[in-house]
């Protein structure tokens, strides 16, 4: 798994232990190998609840469909939500550019604020599926 995830074997351990936390990247590097949701994989203890591959739980939550109405209105605020980030996008890279001579720790925090915006930008492309897919289940 070390060599899969291009970590040390060390860290590993230090995580199993939960001496230390994994960084974001990283959490969104072990969701992708195990093809689990991110949410599942922080909240969910999977020795009790067993593992479920993301797909087929995805499949699972679609067969009953969604109501056209709120289909609507959720894509519509994932639209506002989706604008709003592009704003913040526009302006942190405007930021980032001044910022060339930061000291380490604004460094760290600018790598942890474009993992969280292509985690973002990840989480609405997959609300754009879901969507899609739901309004095919619905017909």
């Amino acid at each position: 798994m070390a060599d899969k995830l291009d970590i040390k074997r060390s860290s590993i351990a230090a995580y199993e232990c939960k001496n230390v936390e994994p960084r974001l990247e990283l959490m969104l590097r072990i969701s992708r190998l195990f093809n689990v949701l991110i949410t599942d994989l922080v909240q969910k203890d999977f020795e009790v609840t067993g593992f479920q591959p993301a797909p087929r739980r995805l499949a699972n939550d679609i067969n009953g469909g969604v109501e056209e109405s709120k289909l609507e209105s959720i894509s519509k605020k994932c639209e506002e939500i989706k604008a709003l980030h592009d704003g913040f996008k526009t302006y942190y890279q405007v930021r980032k550019q001044n910022a060339e001579n930061a000291s380490p720790e604004i460094m760290r925090l600018m790598m942890d604020i474009d993992t969280f915006s292509m985690l973002l930008d990840q989480l609405f492309e997959f609300n754009e599926q879901l969507i899609d897919l739901s309004k095919t289940a619905s017909e």
